[in-house]
């Protein structure tokens, strides 16, 4: 047996299984805490959960709606995690060989790990209000996504990797020190930035200008509102595609003036523009 899904049910041919998927079971902790060989696990409506017992073959985790969840502690080869509407969770502990980290609508979740994730490939945070904490060394970061995080600043120092990042009303969120996380890569290695595709919506604090996007060579799609924006000249050089030699698609957006035409040329709110290019 190689999955099996449960409603608050145990049998002993359960010892067997390498994943389970658990619903409203009220003896979760008991259920699996002998289960050594546990590779894949998903945990949906069980009030009752406060803390995952250590399990050294896990590599798959998704929890839904633990309400009761504290923490998530140790779990050493665990590759992917996704954790939604957890309401009491505060932390995650160190996971070093985890790849993908999904966490949304945990509205007391304060930090992940303080230790680097060197494996972490994709991250998602979405709905945490009072996040602030997070590695900032993610030398294989490829995917990053944030989005609703009001408190949370963006303390990056290293994701030479990073290819897609999309910002969605992060009101603290800065960009200084991107050119540095960005091009570590080309700085010791004479490679350029991987930065293929960047978001930044709503998010006031944010400030990108030609410095910053200069340094991104590889940039092929970019999306930016008034507010991020608001370094860039207005108008847009018409030799933007010699600062940005890679750029297929720009989408603009002015948040103060919505049914207006936009200050970057005759672009209207809300659009995508594919850019005319000669070759």
């Amino acid at each position: 047996m190689k999955e099996i899904g449960l409603r608050g049910i145990w049998t002993p041919t359960m010892w067997s299984c390498r994943c389970y998927a658990f619903e409203r079971c009220p003896t979760f902790c008991a259920t699996v805490i002998g289960i050594k060989s546990l590779e894949e696990l998903e945990v949906s409506e069980c009030p009752t959960l406060c803390e995952l017992p250590r399990m050294p073959l896990l590599k798959s985790l998704k929890i839904w709606n633990c309400d009761g969840l504290n923490t998530i502690g140790d779990l050493p080869a665990l590759k992917s995690l996704t954790v939604c509407r957890c309401e009491r969770l505060k932390t995650l502990a160190n996971m070093p060989a985890l790849e993908l980290l999904d966490v949304s609508l945990c509205p007391r979740l304060e930090q992940v790990s303080d230790y680097h994730m060197p494996a972490l490939m994709r991250f998602k945070l979405w709905g945490l209000d009072i996040f602030k904490q997070h590695p900032t060394h993610l030398p294989s970061l490829e995917e990053l996504v944030v989005l609703y995080l009001p408190n949370w600043d963006s303390t990056f120092t290293s994701m030479p990797c990073l290819r897609e990042a999309l910002f969605y009303k992060c009101p603290k969120m800065q960009t200084e020190g991107w050119i540095y996380a960005l091009s570590e890569l080309a700085g010791h290695e004479g490679r350029a930035t991987q930065l293929q595709r960047l978001s930044v919506w709503n998010c006031p604090s944010a400030r990108l200008g030609w410095k910053l996007l200069e340094q991104l060579p590889n940039l092929i799609e970019l999306g930016l509102d008034s507010e991020s924006a608001v370094l860039l000249p207005s108008p847009l050089p018409s030799q933007i595609s010699t600062f940005l030699p890679s750029l297929k698609t720009l989408q603009l957006r002015d948040n103060t003036n919505v049914d207006k035409k936009v200050k970057w040329g005759r672009c209207i709110s809300g659009c995508g523009v594919p850019l005319n290019r000669t070759t």
